[in-house]
C-alpha cells in the first residue's frame, strides 16, 4: 500500500465520520425541538400560574387572618 492510497483511505474515512456525526446532530436538534417546545410550554404555564397566584394566596392568607385570631391574641374571660 503505498502513500496516497493510504492518503485517500483516511479522508475517505474521516468524510465518513463528519457525515455520521453531522447527521447524528441533526437528529439531536430535532428531537430537540420536538420534546423541547412541550417542556417549555408547560413550565411557562407553571410560572404563570406561580405568578399569577402569589398574590392571591397572599390575600387569602390576610383574609383568613383578619377572620381568624392568632393564637394568643384572644381575651381572656374575666
Amino acid at each position: 500500500m503505498n502513500q496516497s492510497t493510504l492518503g485517500n483511505r483516511l479522508l475517505a474515512l474521516a468524510d465518513i465520520l463528519i457525515k455520521g456525526i453531522s447527521f447524528l446532530l441533526v437528529l439531536f436538534l430535532i428531537a430537540l425541538m420536538i420534546l423541547g417546545a412541550p417542556m417549555m410550554m408547560l413550565a411557562g404555564v407553571a410560572m404563570l400560574t406561580a405568578v399569577l397566584n402569589w398574590p392571591l394566596m397572599a390575600y387569602r392568607r390576610k383574609q383568613i387572618g383578619n377572620a381568624w385570631p392568632k393564637q394568643g391574641s384572644e381575651r381572656r374571660p374575666r
